[in-house]
């Protein structure tokens, strides 16, 4: 107790957390490996060693649990607040009016939280559903993409399948009709596709970053890299950082009203699309053909109302573990990869663990990666307080506040899925 008190003391609230985390998969791993060695004869004798774990164990994960509030404090209004009661005034029936793709049809719920209610599915039953993958871009995408490409090569599965800027209609299309169907699905436009597939048997999983950083990675990113489409619908060299948050907006608040197989259709283009774009500043790459994204954030932005956005907002939180299987946390990259790995029985982090850190750019040397991460801080510090920052950024922030509760229990409910596992293979005698 008198060392947990000195952590507290000389520890960030976010560094303790990460802290316990550690040593719980520290505890965990060493249970394993001690008892791995040991003969049937012997667990009689390791008995009160296993228990003692577990009592460790247990007890970490409670620690975790108190600190999980202090992790991310954004602003007093927190993602279980209600922020429009729409049941009252009758917004949300309009919204879904307006846009009745969002009531989303086919996902399989949160294995971990639905697993409170006794409702998950086992572990066994993923086995033959599809993957759809939601990239939100800048937290960790492309390193989730190699991990897929490992794991594919691994176990022999069919490639999986991307639906990119210039093909996203198409491709759905085309996913539609394939006899052979990859099982695994890669794309910042996927949210709706398990919808497009008509596949009661679809599964999503996402990795969110704090929309500060996020939008800082992105900035940086793409004063470098103009073609990507994720940072073709403006020059970030003219533009301060403010602007580019602004420009950017809540990307994932987006992603979540994706309407696969319209938005991003040559049709809805030449209709809609190309008028708006007349009326915008534009200074992106292509005026007649922007990015998917930026035609989306146009449609969006002349289709919903502020009340109608929060009141989306609210349907959104109080669905986010129902669309997804796992939410992932870009922070804690390796955990994320074990709550992949123990729902869909693949090997995410058998062939992934550690992969964040090899993929990160500026890892070439420690000096110039701890540069980065100062760099990254100063630029957020220089953001983080501006108001209208927030506001661009507000639907993310409180879907990632979300989002780290639900992470949260879903880490809580694995560890304690562990322990169990534990228990069973090495019984009290």
């Amino acid at each position: 107790m008198a060392y947990r008190g000195y952590l507290h003391r000389h520890m960030s609230s976010n560094e303790y957390a990460i802290f316990v985390v550690v040593c719980c998969s520290m505890v965990t791993t060493y249970i394993l490996i001690a008892h791995s060695f040991r003969n049937k004869s012997d667990w009689k004798n390791s008995d009160r060693e296993v228990q003692d774990g577990f009592a460790t164990l247990s007890s970490l994960n409670e620690s975790v649990q108190r600190n999980v509030k202090d992790t991310f404090v954004v602003s007093n209004e927190t993602a279980s607040d209600t922020l429009i009661d729409a049941s009252h005034n009758g917004l949300l029936e309009g919204v879904l009016k307006k846009c009745p793709w969002i009531q989303r049809k086919r996902f399989t719920p949160n294995h971990f939280t639905s697993n409170r209610h006794g409702n998950a599915l086992s572990t066994n039953s993923y086995k033959n559903h599809s993957i759809v993958f939601l990239h939100n871009h800048k937290s960790g995408g492309t390193t989730m993409k190699i991990c897929l490409q490992r794991i594919i090569k691994a176990r022999s599965l069919a490639p999986y399948y991307g639906l990119w800027d210039t093909n996203v209609a198409k491709a759905i299309e085309t996913a539609r009709v394939l006899e052979k169907r990859s099982r695994l699905y890669v794309t910042p436009y996927a949210f709706g596709m398990c919808d497009e597939l008509d596949d009661p048997f679809c599964a999503y999983f996402t990795v969110l970053r704090d929309p500060y950083e996020r939008v800082v990675s992105s900035y940086e990113y793409c004063k470098r890299s103009r073609p990507d489409p994720h940072c073709a619908a403006s020059d970030a060299r003219k533009l301060t950082l403010k602007e580019w948050a602004i420009h950017q907006g809540s990307y994932f608040f987006r992603q979540l009203q994706f309407n696969p197989s319209d938005i991003c259709s040559d049709l809805t283009r030449r209709k809609k699309v190309v008028k708006l774009i007349r009326e915008e500043n534009y200074i992106g790459r292509k005026r007649n053909h922007p990015p998917c994204w930026f035609r989306h954030k146009l449609l969006l932005d002349n289709l919903l109302t502020k009340s109608e956005k929060r009141v989306l907002l609210q349907f959104m939180l109080d669905n986010l573990d129902k669309w997804f299987t796992v939410i992932g946390i870009t922070e804690e990259y390796d955990t994320t990869l074990q709550l992949l790995q123990s729902v869909f029985k693949l090997p995410f982090y058998k062939y992934c663990s550690g992969l964040v850190e090899q993929q990160t750019q500026y890892n070439k040397k420690k000096a110039t990666k701890i540069a980065r991460m100062h760099n990254v801080n100063k630029l957020k510090e220089e953001i983080k307080d501006d108001p209208e920052v927030f506001n661009a950024l507000y639907y993310d922030i409180m879907i990632y506040q979300k989002a780290l509760e639900i992470f949260h229990v879903q880490k809580r409910v694995y560890f304690e899925e562990v322990m169990r596992s534990l228990k069973y293979a090495f019984p009290k005698h």
